[in-house]
C-alpha cells in the first residue's frame, strides 16, 4: 500500500484490522488528504523523528493504540482540518495554527482543558474528565475560551467541569452548538448568550447546577431549535417570550443543512457526526444524521413557578 503514489483518499474505519503500523505503510503517498482508519485495533509505530511524506486535512484514528506520547509528526500537518484521537488515551498540543474540527471523546483525560489555537472550528471533548480549565483557571471553563472566535461548535458535556459559564463565551459568535450537559457549572446563564450568539441552534445545558432565572436574552435566538435546561435550579418564570423561538416551528429538510450553509459539523465521510441526546416523554433519543431536524424545549426538573 505504502508504494501507491497516486491515492488521495484512503478509508478502512469500521473493520476489524489488528496488527502494527509503521512509516513502510507510507513511504510514497504523497498526495494522500484523508486518512480514515478509526474503529480498528491497530498499533501505530513510527520512528520519533519521521517526517511524513503527505499534508492531511483529515485524520482519524479513533480506537488505535498511540502509545503514550502523542505522535510528533502531527506538528508538520499544517493543512489539518479533522482530527479524531478517540478512544485513545492521547491528547495532542492543540495550540497550533490549523482551522482543526477535534474529537477527543471518550478517553480517560483528567485535569485541565487543554489550550487549543483561537483557528478551532469544533471542539468536541466529551465523556472524559476533566476538572479545570488552564493557567489560573482551575476548575472553570477558562475565561480564554472567548478567544476561540471561529468557534461553531463546543461540546464538553459529561465531564467534571465547575464553576460558571464564562461571560466571554459571548465572543464567539459563530457558534452554531453548545452542549455542556452533565457537569458541575453554576449560578446564571450569561445574558450575551442570548444577546450575541446569533447563530445558535443548540443549547444544551442539562444536569448542572445553574440557578436564577432563565434569561429573557434567549428569545433573541430566532434560529434556536434545541433548548435544554432540566435538570438545574432554576426559578421564577418561564419567560413568555419563548414564542419568539419561531424555528422550531419550522418544517427543514435535510438538504438543507448537509453541504449547505448549515453544515457546521463534520459531515466528512472520514469523520464523526454532531449529535445530541434529547429527552421526550421520560424516554432518552441520541440523534446525529438528522440532529438538524429535531426541536425540542425541555425545562423540566427545575424550581419554576407561574402558569406557561
Amino acid at each position: 500500500m505504502g508504494r501507491l503514489s497516486n491515492l488521495e483518499d484512503l478509508q478502512v474505519k469500521n473493520n476489524m484490522l489488528t496488527g502494527v503500523v509503521n512509516e513502510n505503510k507510507f513511504t510514497s503517498l504523497t498526495k494522500l488528504t484523508l486518512f480514515s482508519a478509526s474503529e480498528n485495533h491497530l498499533t501505530l509505530k513510527l520512528s520519533p523523528d519521521w517526517n511524513p511524506p503527505f499534508k492531511l486535512k483529515i485524520l482519524t484514528l479513533g480506537t488505535w493504540n498511540l502509545g503514550a506520547d502523542i505522535p510528533s509528526w502531527l506538528d508538520t500537518q499544517f493543512t489539518l482540518q479533522q482530527l479524531d484521537l478517540s478512544n485513545t488515551g492521547n491528547i495532542p498540543d492543540l495550540m497550533g495554527p490549523y482551522s482543526w474540527s477535534i474529537c477527543l471523546t471518550s478517553n480517560q483525560f483528567s485535569g485541565p482543558l487543554p489550550r487549543v489555537g483561537n483557528s478551532v472550528i469544533e471542539i468536541n471533548l466529551s465523556n472524559n474528565s476533566f476538572s479545570g480549565g488552564d493557567n489560573n483557571f482551575s476548575g472553570t471553563i477558562p475565561n480564554s475560551i472567548g478567544t476561540l472566535t471561529s468557534l461553531m461548535s463546543l461540546n464538553l458535556y459529561d465531564n467534571m467541569l465547575s464553576g460558571q459559564i464564562p461571560v466571554s463565551i459571548s465572543n464567539c459568535t459563530g457558534l452554531v452548538k453548545i452542549d455542556l450537559s452533565g457537569n458541575n457549572l453554576v449560578r446564571k446563564i450569561p445574558i450575551g448568550i442570548g444577546t450575541s450568539l446569533a447563530k445558535l441552534r443548540f443549547l444544551i445545558l442539562q444536569s448542572n447546577k445553574l440557578g436564577g432565572i432563565i434569561p429573557w436574552s434567549i428569545c433573541h435566538l430566532n434560529l434556536l431549535q434545541i433548548l435544554d435546561l432540566s435538570n438545574n435550579s432554576f426559578s421564577g418564570r418561564i419567560p413568555s417570550c419563548l414564542c419568539n423561538l419561531t424555528a422550531m416551528a419550522v418544517k427543514r429538510n435535510l438538504s438543507e443543512y448537509i453541504g449547505g450553509e448549515l453544515d457546521f459539523s463534520s459531515y466528512y465521510d472520514g469523520g464523526y457526526l454532531e449529535s445530541a441526546s434529547v429527552a421526550t416523554k421520560g424516554r432518552e433519543t441520541h440523534y446525529d444524521t438528522i440532529l438538524s431536524l429535531v426541536n425540542n424545549i425541555d425545562l423540566s426538573s427545575n424550581h419554576l413557578s407561574g402558569g406557561i
